[in-house]
């Protein structure tokens, strides 16, 4: 698995006043980290970056 592997994807306006922004994970990257559709993931702000993983996993993408 290539754990320094660099998605850039695009913040989507849900247009909906919130303020909130979605992000979809393309399926090249579910597929190569092997998560699915329904698993709790953490978000967290690393400098410029969001760093997306796993609670129970060491390895973020």
């Amino acid at each position: 698995m290539e754990s320094n592997k660099i998605w850039k994807l695009r913040l989507i306006d849900p247009e909906d006043g919130s303020g909130d922004a979605l992000v979809e994970l393309p399926d090249d990257l579910l597929a190569t980290v092997g998560w699915v559709e329904g698993e709790v993931l953490e978000i967290e702000q690393v400098e410029k970056c969001i760093v997306i993983k796993k609670p129970d996993s060491k390895s973020a993408y």
